[in-house]
């Protein structure tokens, strides 16, 4: 989380790229005063040892106590849904230092959608970036940086407001992400409080929908921006067109690799940057031309978008992509890990369930996010 307010209001600058999909039967479904036993329901689907808040209680307290408290928590209920701003004892958080509405495109909100749907589409894309086509293909790779800190509060408000959620919805969303406390541990003890002048928190179970809300201005801006701009497309053998895949806050877009058409692309990026808050990562992001680009215009490309280019293979959602036959010397660094992790698992004692369960959740994970 970023704690100093560099952002400003913004005003979108295409809001017709958004369209108005909540009506309102469901607003006042989302403002709605909730039972006792709604309240109670919710409660008990929650982690009852997950790391509990700077004044120590864990869900599990709440549960065990909830005929003393039942009344107070749903007065803290209504009175935050009623737009009343909640107080530090609920909106706290602990930082420890530790060394170190939705469109099909974001898989990770869709249901029924996986992320090997996104590492399958973007092999099947990368096959084909040597298709011929004037002035060739082109792929960028691009890492957005520390996504949830940056996100610019406003901009977040206009693009709830452009799909139709009303002033009430909003309240209560500005409510749970402005009146934020943190207090960072040093040597075991809570040292002041602040808050947070824009982006999300890290772990917060609204975060995730939150941002992904934001980002549909983007993905439904690219849609909006090929469909004008028809030369921008990426030429493939199938019968589909892909602009794009994003996971979270990894995304590829595929486009013609005319230096007109990066100058149309990065100038909506650049827009959407000034206006989000949010901002690409040209040391982590890259882009790869079709063979038929030459060294020069491959260079121009580069000047104009600031990151490097690299070539295939390339890595996504720790999945390597490439052309060609598959060799086993691509995914060398999964087998490795795996067997790093079985040389450490081999000096604890399990049975034979603790093994299958190991595989089944850490094993078949590792490809994924490595």
């Amino acid at each position: 989380m970023v704690f100093n307010n560099t952002h400003v209001a913004t005003t979108i600058s295409n809001p017709n790229v958004i369209p108005c999909l909540i009506n309102e039967s469901d607003n006042t479904m989302l403002t709605k005063l909730h039972t006792d036993v709604e309240i109670w329901n919710i409660l008990n689907t929650m982690n009852g040892d997950s790391v509990a808040g700077p004044y120590g209680f864990t869900t599990k307290f709440f549960i065990k106590i909830w005929d003393f408290i039942k009344g107070v928590v749903m007065d803290v209920v209504r009175d935050f849904l009623h737009g009343n701003p909640y107080t530090k004892f609920f909106s706290s958080i602990n930082i420890v230092l530790i060394p170190k509405i939705i469109s099909f495109n974001q898989m990770e909100f869709v249901k029924g959608r996986s992320i090997f749907d996104n590492i399958l589409l973007a092999q099947e894309m990368v096959h084909d970036i040597n298709a011929k086509i004037t002035s060739g293909n082109l792929i960028y790779k691009l890492d957005i940086t520390k996504a949830y800190d940056n996100l610019n509060w406003h901009f977040l408000y206009e693009i709830l407001d452009l799909f139709g959620f009303k002033q009430p919805f909003i309240k209560l969303i500005k409510n749970s992400i402005e009146n934020c406390y943190f207090s960072v541990i040093i040597n075991g003890g809570n040292h002041y409080f602040f808050k947070s002048e824009h982006g999300l928190r890290q772990g917060d179970p609204l975060s995730p929908v939150l941002f992904i809300i934001a980002m549909e201005y983007l993905s439904r801006g690219l849609d909006n921006l090929f469909a004008r701009h028809l030369m921008l497309y990426y030429r493939n053998t199938a019968d589909f067109s892909i602009t794009r895949l994003s996971f979270v806050d990894d995304f590829i877009i595929f486009s013609n690799a005319s230096i007109k058409n990066v100058k149309v692309l990065f100038q909506f990026l650049a827009n959407f940057q000034s206006m989000s808050g949010l901002s690409i990562n040209n040391d982590k992001s890259n882009f790869i031309v079709s063979k038929s680009v030459n060294h020069v215009r491959s260079n121009g490309i580069k000047r104009f978008c600031g990151f490097n280019s690299t070539s295939l293979p390339i890595k996504y959602l720790g999945t390597p992509l490439y052309r060609g036959r598959k060799k086993n010397q691509l995914f060398d660094n999964i087998f490795t890990l795996i067997q790093k992790r079985i040389h450490n698992w081999s000096s604890n004692f399990l049975s034979f369930g603790g093994r299958l369960v190991l595989i089944k959740s850490v094993l078949n994970s590792i490809p994924i996010y490595i």
